[in-house]
């Protein structure tokens, strides 16, 4: 058996990162309603995330760290 590979056109381009950030937060806002009022539990976060960064979360018990990976995940 004769196997022959065809090269794509798109084979020929090497992949280039996306121009802007993978991940963009704009005022993010996170809140429950209680019966004295709105918690917020994240308020006004504003990030850009690009290609290659590392980011690391870092915050007390209750800062809203868990809450934020959960919307980044598309979870919440």
């Amino acid at each position: 058996m004769i196997w022959s590979l065809k090269k794509s056109a798109q084979a020929d381009t090497l992949a280039q990162p996306p121009a802007g950030p993978i991940v963009a937060m704009r005022n993010l806002e996170k809140f429950f309603e209680t019966a004295a009022g709105r918690s917020y539990v994240l308020r006004q976060i504003t990030c850009d995330i690009a290609p290659g960064d590392f980011v690391t979360i870092m915050g007390p018990s209750g800062a809203g760290k868990s809450t934020l990976l959960s919307i980044l995940g598309m979870l919440d």
